[in-house]
């Protein structure tokens, strides 16, 4: 990391690490892609006006 608050952020990911992350292990559970059919219909943000890149929708 190149400034001191990436240096505190990985830092305080180190801690976490050691007491067991359960949103790390979910990625390896979860078929996240299986979501992308349902959700997709419900976000609608698919304008030719330009502006912020849309965010994907399962992590949304």
């Amino acid at each position: 990391m190149k400034t001191l608050i990436g240096f505190g952020q990985k830092e305080a990911y180190k801690r976490v690490e050691q007491l067991g992350d359960r949103l790390a292990e979910i990625k390896s559970l979860m078929d996240w892609e299986a979501f992308r059919p349902i959700v997709g219909d419900m976000y609608d943000n698919r304008s030719e006006r330009g502006g912020r890149p849309n965010i994907d929708e399962v992590v949304m």
